[in-house]
């Protein structure tokens, strides 16, 4: 991933890591909700595209 303080509008990129189709060559979708989750610049608005069983496990990271 990249680093997002450096970009002029980080909230814009972690949107297209949302909006990307799930190819699973490079990452799978629970990667890339996990870092979006875990970012700084995540907002309530990127959570709410994200299902809520990937922020729920990002919370509680003993689960299976």
């Amino acid at each position: 991933m990249t680093r997002l303080g450096k970009h002029p509008g980080p909230a814009a990129v972690l949107q297209s890591w949302v909006d990307s189709p799930a190819t699973g060559e490079i990452l799978s979708r629970f990667d890339v909700y996990r870092a979006v989750a875990k970012t700084r610049y995540c907002t309530l608005e990127h959570l709410r595209q994200i299902p809520a069983d990937e922020v729920l496990t990002r919370t509680n990271p003993t689960s299976p």
